[in-house]
């Protein structure tokens, strides 16, 4: 899905306009590794070891995007926006690389009960030191930021209610 919005918003006949081949990543890495494949689309949070591989054993390359591009695609699909992998993320990277990404969110029915969200919600927010350190795209999320840019989504009542309680909203 992530690829097909990018590609036909950048104005590319997706799918038929390439060769496209629906693959997990290790096999992309593999056929990118045997020169079957020009090019994989891997969107996932930094540093992500499919990633790493791709660029030490099969000859990739990060790309980056147009601001341009990124534009379009907040103004289609407000989920999205700019985020710049930093210079030395991965194997030969030298530069930093502007890309696009989504926020991690959790979605839940309107119908689930209030406690039950806010009891998520607060249990998420009060390990997340703990859960950051073992999950490393977690490293780039500022609690402060998770009640800003939701796309028009409506927080639920439940957890409007635990980020009243702790400043956020």
């Amino acid at each position: 899905m992530e690829t097909s919005l990018h590609l036909k918003t950048s104005g590319v006949n997706y799918p038929d306009g390439l060769r496209v081949q629906y693959v997990g990543f290790t096999e992309a890495i593999d056929l990118m590794r045997n020169k079957q494949l020009d090019g994989a689309w891997i969107m996932a949070g930094i540093p992500n070891a499919a990633v790493t591989e791709m660029l030490s054993t099969a000859g990739g390359k990060l790309l980056s995007l147009d601001m341009d591009l990124i534009k379009k695609l907040q103004q289609a699909y407000p989920w999205y926006g700019a985020y710049t992998i930093p210079a030395g993320t991965y194997p030969g990277q030298t530069a930093d690389v502007l890309t696009s990404a989504i926020k991690i969110t959790v979605c839940t029915d309107a119908r689930v009960d209030a406690d039950v969200v806010y009891d998520m919600t607060k249990t998420f927010w009060e390990n997340f030191e703990e859960l950051k350190a073992t999950q490393a795209p977690l490293k780039q999320v500022n609690p402060k930021e998770a009640v800003k840019d939701l796309a028009g989504l409506p927080l639920h009542e439940g957890a409007a209610r635990y980020y009243l309680e702790i400043g956020l909203l």
